[in-house]
């Protein structure tokens, strides 16, 4: 995952009533380059009856009709689950796009709450983003070597994460990986590296290349720079899930490129698309905390002398990693969730299992390529949450007695 160029869909409120139509009135804010869409309240039916118009009137004043948000073409259905009044926005951040779907008690109250989940996002970009120079991450990386460089306590919350997930992983995830992307020059069409840049990048891309003193961070190697893309959006969305706990919100699902954070009192179906069309969806896991990050290779590799190289690098060996599927992981923590579905990937879908099962408070699902289908492999904890959508996939459970895949039925 990176922040520039990983768009997603924009997000609608679809309507789907016999009793009338309408459209939802938008109003449009600019802060900085970013646009952001506002939908909330209901403007005037276009061909309905007078009676009809006060009926839907009164059922919408009183909290009593609901309209179902989805992201357009795209990844959440989110479930009504009270009368509060409902705003979705859109932005672009992060090199993507945002949208938002934000519950509270009082109209005023969930615009509030969508203000502040947005900057709080912004924040983190302003922070992370390795694409701007002017990112706290960016001076960090273009700092001499040898020389302690202060750091903020966000930025220094966010490298222990991700040096836990590297812990944690054994090295398949490791936010050091900069120059490994670099020399694969993938932010640009790609190349192909000489073995000896290969080697050297591997090398600069260890832990050991860099000293962290609480507030502190030195770079002790050239080559070592930090690379935000398999952990920044995470990172971006549980800063959200922080600030949206001082707000007046009674729920929020967030969808960040395509990571997806649940909060409060809702639930959220989220769709795992196909490996090859994100546009597909394949299966549908509801989730009702926490947050989804979905990995793989298919979309967003490069092409270099024809042939088809992955984005997901292997931190151990430098080499792109095999094309097999794709991984989601659930998890409470968004960060975690986000660089956890990397590592899997770079695991595969055996060993991703085996490093899972060992966790239980994780949901993982793995989607591989089997003969003319799909074969979605999902941990147990996911049962009667996850179901498939499409014939071209069949569900199998880690660890089930029969061991044989079951074609889950829809919602």
């Amino acid at each position: 995952m990176r922040f520039q160029g990983d768009e997603r869909p924009s997000g609608r409120l679809p309507i789907d009533s016999r009793l009338f139509s309408g459209y939802l009135h938008a109003t449009s804010s600019h802060d900085g380059s970013a646009r952001s869409r506002t939908r909330s309240s209901w403007v005037g039916p276009l061909r309905i009856t007078r009676l009809a118009f006060v009926v839907v009137t009164l059922l919408l004043t009183a909290g009593l009709l609901s309209v179902e948000a989805r992201a357009e073409r795209g990844p959440t259905t989110v479930v009504p689950t009270s009368i509060h009044h409902r705003v979705v926005r859109t932005h672009h951040v992060m090199g993507t796009r945002m949208v938002m779907t934000i519950e509270a008690s009082t109209r005023q109250s969930a615009l509030a709450a969508s203000e502040i989940v947005y900057e709080a996002v912004v924040g983190a970009e302003r922070r992370l983003s390795t694409w701007a120079a002017s990112s706290e991450l960016s001076r960090l990386n273009a700092s001499p070597v040898g020389k302690p460089v202060r750091v903020s306590a966000e930025l220094a919350r966010d490298l222990d994460n991700a040096l836990r997930c590297a812990d944690e992983t054994e090295g398949a995830f490791t936010p050091g990986i900069g120059g490994l992307v670099a020399t694969w020059n993938l932010r640009e069409g790609g190349r192909r590296p000489s073995l000896e840049e290969l080697e050297s990048a591997v090398s600069g891309a260890s832990l050991e290349n860099v000293l962290f003193e609480n507030d502190r961070v030195t770079r002790l190697d050239s080559r070592f720079s930090f690379e935000e893309g398999a952990f920044g959006k995470g990172a971006g969305l549980d800063d959200a899930l922080k600030r949206l706990a001082t707000t007046a919100a009674s729920a929020a699902v967030i969808d960040l490129g395509g990571q997806i954070a649940v909060w409060g009192q809702t639930s959220a179906w989220v769709d795992i698309a196909h490996p090859r069309d994100r546009d597909h969806p394949i299966l549908r896991l509801e989730v009702s905390r926490g947050s989804i990050a979905t990995s793989g290779s298919s979309e967003r590799g490069v092409v270099v002398n024809g042939e088809r190289l992955g984005h997901v690098l292997d931190p151990r060996t430098g080499l792109p990693s095999g094309d097999f599927g794709s991984v989601t992981v659930w998890a409470d923590d968004a960060t975690r969730a986000d660089c956890l579905s990397t590592a899997l990937f770079v695991f595969g879908p055996e060993a991703a299992h085996a490093w899972a099962s060992r966790r239980p408070d994780l949901g993982v699902v793995t989607v591989a390529y089997h003969g003319d289908q799909l074969l979605a492999t999902a941990t147990p904890n996911l049962r009667g949450r996850l179901v498939a959508v499409t014939d071209e996939v069949v569900v199998n459970w880690v660890g089930s007695e029969t061991g044989e895949p079951t074609h889950a039925p829809s919602p």
